[in-house]
């Protein structure tokens, strides 16, 4: 996903993570040079990627478009905040 809007320097990072968390998704989150935020997300169900789009819709700063992109993978054991891209 990629995630524009006010996003970096808000804390939208650790609220990905902790909303990824609740929901038991595997992935990374990372900051852009473009002042974006991008997301990898892997999930068991359709249903719980749909709802971590809308969880991170209400997070800190505010979101004004979500890009998202499926496709599969092998999954990661955990959920981590990554560095800038």
């Amino acid at each position: 996903m990629k995630v524009q809007g006010i996003v970096q320097g808000v804390g939208f990072r650790w609220h990905v993570k902790n909303c990824a968390d609740q929901l038991g998704i595997t992935g990374s989150v990372w900051n852009c040079h473009d002042r974006t935020v991008e997301l990898i997300a892997f999930s068991e169900t359709e249903e719980d990627l749909d709802a971590l789009a809308e969880m991170i819709k209400r997070g800190p700063g505010r979101v004004s478009s979500l890009t998202e992109t499926r496709s599969e993978g092998r999954p990661p054991t955990e959920f981590e905040i990554g560095l800038s891209r």
